[in-house]
């Protein structure tokens, strides 16, 4: 099997329309904010961690942390495929555990932990191979898939792991670890409640185990390992609700000439949410797809488009947005773009 040690965050063929060459091997002009400082680095030297999307095996009681965490709050939540991931993960696990020779299973430990570097990785992949095909479709400035539901939901499956799969967004799922601390008497209370659904999916539980586990919380539970698999809950929840649910208005912006769209490593954003993400005000979401065009999908009262020649300040207004709500990198096609955040 090979793999991917170097996983990016943000998808490298996106990134590409910012390069000097329009191609992933191209270069980018970066601003670094921890050391406020702007380079010219390429693809391959920005937005990536090592083993970003690996898929750890988890604790009884952190399958029970990722339940409590996913745990649904309407009908159409209940009917979402929550745990696919993790029983996949897990199969994979059981026949690694069924192999009786040592040779066998030192050759079988070695596959089981590729396979689990990569397995993310190449979820990645699959949503990626939808969004190529509607990147190119937007730059076209054609929007009539967005009217056709099949293309909408793979178009959101696309759009909204992009907003999830950030280092932002997963140092936000981090913080969730004092919630479920403060939340040890509930979880108890309800443990079998929770394991249901992680049940029905066929997802291996010991209640028993799990319950013995919670009075050790600090050593039997993990968030950073719960998190790969919050954000694709997190996903097919976003998908459900502003795809099929909710209408929502997808709007082409085209920039006046001489006015470059930047993005950054949180390249989907809310307009309507602060940093902290502590008070969100609505849902309307923004992404940049090339220094000339970005898209915005707000709630609406019925399914439509449109597009939309902005001002120059409309323009800066949403790159300070995406400056605002960046983790640690913001791109530009040329470095002018990037200056105003040195003053």
């Amino acid at each position: 099997m090979k793999i991917t040690r170097k996983q990016h965050h943000v998808y490298r063929k996106y990134l590409s329309s910012w390069t000097d060459n329009k191609e992933t091997k191209g270069k980018i002009w970066c601003y670094f904010k921890k050391n406020r400082a702007i380079h010219n680095p390429s693809l391959m030297g920005i937005a990536h961690e090592r083993d970003f999307y690996e898929l750890k095996e988890l604790t009884d009681l952190e399958k029970i942390a990722l339940a409590f965490l996913s745990k649904p709050n309407n009908k159409s939540k209940q009917e979402l495929p929550l745990f696919d991931t993790l029983k996949n993960v897990i199969k994979i696990e059981n026949i690694n555990k069924n192999l009786k020779n040592s040779k066998l299973e030192d050759k079988g430990n070695q596959n089981l932990s590729d396979f689990r570097k990569q397995f993310g990785e190449e979820i990645q992949g699959f949503y990626e191979s939808w969004g190529i095909h509607y990147l190119a479709t937007l730059e076209k400035k054609d929007l009539e898939f967005f009217l056709c539901e099949k293309q909408r939901i793979e178009f959101a499956f696309f759009l909204f792991m992009q907003y999830a799969r950030t280092t932002s967004q997963r140092k936000r799922f981090i913080q969730l670890y004092e919630f479920i601390k403060m939340s040890k008497p509930v979880i108890g209370k309800n443990m079998e409640k929770l394991a249901e659904p992680l049940i029905r999916e066929q997802v291996s539980i010991s209640i028993r185990t799990a319950r013995a586990q919670l009075y050790e919380i600090d050593n039997n539970l993990k968030i950073e390992k719960i998190v790969p698999y919050l954000i694709e809950n997190q996903v097919l929840e976003m998908v459900t609700l502003f795809s099929i649910l909710n209408p929502m208005k997808l709007d082409l912006l085209i920039s006046p000439p001489n006015n470059h769209f930047i993005t950054a490593d949180q390249p989907v954003i809310n307009l309507m949410a602060d940093p902290d993400y502590q008070n969100i005000q609505g849902n309307s979401f923004y992404y940049p797809i090339t220094p000339e065009l970005a898209i915005k999908m707000a709630q609406h009262d019925n399914w439509q488009t449109q597009i939309l020649h902005i001002s120059k300040e409309e323009v800066h207004s949403l790159n300070e947005k995406i400056a605002q709500l960046s983790d640690a990198q913001i791109y530009a096609c040329c470095k002018e773009d990037l200056e105003w955040l040195l003053n």
